[in-house]
């Protein structure tokens, strides 16, 4: 009888360290466990966090400007017209978004700073070369882009810009 109790004790205490231990991701998975698709999703890796070269000076900055300047037509949250990719009754397309649920970030860098100064063809925005110096332009994109999510950010760094 006593051994009884001490196997079924014995049982209880190795259960519960194994279940602690798959509780904390301490427990190893063999491959061939690891290669079934639920236990792969868990230990998928933590993305890491993308590092982007604008400082918080600047983007605070940037957000002043853009609140400015750019958030009458774009948003307060740069979230753009509702219907943006709709053509008005003139032939121009409304203000887009430029949080990264618009195409901004298909452009290049370039590209992003020459719209802003001398406005785009088919587009209700003016030019604001007379108004924005390139310091204040680059500190507009850059609070916008610190509004793309990470994988956009990405793809746009991919793209070589």
């Amino acid at each position: 009888m006593k051994n009884t109790i001490i196997g079924i004790l014995l049982i209880v205490v190795i259960s519960f360290a194994i279940y602690a231990a798959y509780q904390t991701n301490n427990i190893q998975v063999s491959g061939q466990m690891a290669q079934s698709g639920t236990m792969q999703q868990h230990m998928q890796p933590t993305p890491k966090k993308v590092e982007r070269p604008f400082d918080m000076v600047q983007i605070t900055y940037g957000k002043k400007a853009y609140q400015e300047y750019c958030a009458k037509c774009h948003g307060l949250n740069a979230e753009g017209a509702v219907d943006w990719r709709k053509q008005l009754p003139n032939g121009k397309f409304p203000s887009p978004p430029l949080n990264g649920t618009g195409h901004a970030w298909h452009h290049p860098m370039a590209t992003l700073q020459n719209v802003i100064k001398n406005s785009r063809k088919g587009s209700e925005m003016p030019a604001w070369k007379d108004t924005l110096n390139d310091v204040e332009i680059d500190a507009i994109i850059a609070w916008f882009q610190s509004q793309w999510p990470d994988e956009i950010y990405t793809a746009w760094k991919k793209g070589g810009h």
